[in-house]
């Protein structure tokens, strides 16, 4: 089984601008310092950050309150 990370954090910004930078690929690219980045945010799409050395599928996309 891949190893499981929990995220827990505080952000002082409306949750749909939060929820945006998380799941929209430009927005990724922004916070992650450039490099590609992929987001199909919906179950069992299909993310890459870091220039592909992060990829995974989505679970659970619950807008806004939860993203796994």
């Amino acid at each position: 089984m891949s190893p499981v990370i929990i995220r827990q954090a505080t952000i002082k910004r409306p949750v749909d601008e939060v929820w945006d930078a998380l799941v929209n690929a430009r927005s990724i690219a922004a916070w992650q310092g450039g490099g590609k980045a992929r987001s199909d945010a919906r179950v069992g799409g299909r993310y890459a950050i870091f220039d592909g050395a992060t990829t995974g599928r989505y679970l659970t996309v619950q807008r806004p309150t939860r993203l796994a």
